[in-house]
């Protein structure tokens, strides 16, 4: 008969979310680039069509500088989310390490108000392989 688990995923994301609303500025932050990102990758190919429909329907050499200002407009948009893309990455990293060390800090001092006898057994090493996989699930 197999044994059931004792722990529950709620129990696991409410750990979670725990430690991570100790960050609200990272994870304010997280959501804003977010939102910035998506919305400049919807908005860049709209002005990719727009560079794309000038051509086809004037003459190139009259609308040189509407061309521009409208494939100035699309890099401005493809550079903004990919430079915003590297400062989430950043802040995911950022956040991700404070988390888990935190979860690995709360953890382990739980697991230190356990009885003596308790870490005698060979049962141990396993308990802190499996803290130390819970923090690293996180990520």
């Amino acid at each position: 008969m197999a044994q059931k688990s004792t722990g529950k995923v709620r129990d696991v994301i409410s750990d979670y979310w725990k430690h991570t609303k100790r960050y609200p500025f990272l994870v304010g932050a997280l959501l804003c680039t977010g939102i910035v990102i998506q919305a400049a990758v919807v908005i860049a190919p709209l002005y990719l069509k727009e560079f794309v429909d000038i051509i086809a329907s004037t003459n190139p050499a009259e609308s040189t500088p509407r061309l521009t200002i409208v494939l100035g407009f699309f890099s401005f948009f493809a550079f903004m989310a990919w430079g915003l893309r590297r400062v989430q990455f950043y802040f995911i990293a950022l956040l991700e390490t404070r988390v888990m060390a935190d979860l690995n800090a709360s953890s382990f001092a739980y697991i230190i108000n356990h009885s003596y006898h308790f870490f005698v057994s060979n049962f141990v090493g396993s308990l802190v392989r499996r803290v130390t996989r819970y923090a690293k699930s996180y990520e």
